[in-house]
């Protein structure tokens, strides 16, 4: 085999093992992106509904504050 032989054979076996990469990326999007984005979508619910729970008691302690002026 030629060294440009052995660098075509290089370069195609790069480009099957970079199509693989993206083909499992594809199919474990499938199997787990339901999932994935579910969990993400609850943290950020519970992550603002905490911010506003803090966001409460801030408020309800600056107006119980003002009130004892």
């Amino acid at each position: 085999m030629t060294e440009g032989q052995m660098s075509a054979l290089g370069g195609f076996y790069i480009l099957v093992f970079i199509a693989l990469f993206v083909g499992a990326c594809v199919v474990v999007n499938r199997i787990f992106g339901d999932r994935i984005r579910y969990n993400q979508r609850r943290r950020q619910v519970e992550r603002q509904f905490n911010d506003y729970e803090v966001n409460s008691s801030i408020m309800d302690d600056i107006l119980r504050e003002r009130r004892s002026r």
